[in-house]
């Protein structure tokens, strides 16, 4: 079976890019599947949050 790991900080950095085109952070809304597809929807939606 295949891994994957995900980057916390990559995470953050491509959310924050986004967050600069649109103009706000409050204007982006994240939709997490299936439990972040098995990496942990609490986690995911923690480091979103920041």
């Amino acid at each position: 079976m295949g891994s994957i790991t995900l980057s916390r900080e990559a995470l953050i950095h491509n959310l924050d890019i986004i967050a600069h085109q649109v103009g706000a952070k409050d204007k982006i809304a994240v939709v997490l599947k299936d439990n972040a597809y098995g990496h942990g929807a609490v986690l995911i939606a923690q480091a979103c949050a920041e």
